[in-house]
C-alpha cells in the first residue's frame, strides 16, 4: 500500500521571505522574518496533525500544492465570476515558487526527512472564495489513474 498524506492550511497563502541580516558587534547574524516563521509554524502544525503517529517518509516523494488566493473585495461581480471560472488568472503576489518553498521547508522532518526527496512537483495558483493551500504528498510513482 502506498503512503499518502494530505492537509489544508487555511488563510491567505504567504511566500517565504528572504533571510534578513543584522550586524551584532563585529558579526553578521542571519534570521528569518517573523511573518515567515509564523506561517511555517502553522504549516508544521497541520502537517504533524495529518501525519499522526507516522514517521517521515524516507522514499522519493511527489508534492502537489493547490494555492487558493482570495478574490479582492473590490472586484465587480463579473470579474469575480471570471476569477472563479478560471478566465482570470492570479498574477499577483505571493509568487508561486515562494509559497512552494515555505511548504517544502516547513514539512522537512515531519512529512519527509528532507525536501531533497521531492522528485515531482505539481503546483497551481488560482482564485477562490476561500483562501488556503491544499497539500498532497505521496510516495513517488504511486498515483493510479482509472
Amino acid at each position: 500500500m502506498t503512503f499518502m498524506v494530505n492537509f489544508t492550511v487555511y488563510g491567505e497563502p504567504q511566500g517565504k521571505a528572504r533571510p534578513r541580516f543584522r550586524k551584532v558587534g563585529n558579526f553578521v547574524q542571519t534570521y528569518t522574518p517573523q511573518k515567515t516563521k509564523s506561517y511555517e509554524d502553522e504549516i508544521k502544525m497541520f502537517a504533524r496533525a495529518a501525519m499522526g503517529s507516522s514517521k517521515p517518509l524516507e522514499t522519493p516523494v511527489d508534492l502537489y500544492l493547490y494555492i487558493r488566493k482570495g478574490i479582492p473585495a473590490s472586484y465587480s461581480k463579473k470579474r469575480r465570476n471570471d476569477c472563479i471560472s478560471g478566465i482570470e488568472q492570479v498574477t499577483t503576489k505571493p509568487d508561486i515558487d515562494n509559497v512552494l518553498k515555505a511548504f517544502m521547508d516547513a514539512m522537512n522532518g515531519i512529512v519527509y526527512l528532507d525536501d531533497k526527496q521531492i522528485v515531482t512537483i505539481n503546483c497551481a495558483k488560482v482564485y477562490s472564495e476561500v483562501s488556503g493551500v491544499d497539500v498532497l504528498v505521496k510516495e513517488h510513482g504511486s498515483l493510479q489513474t482509472s
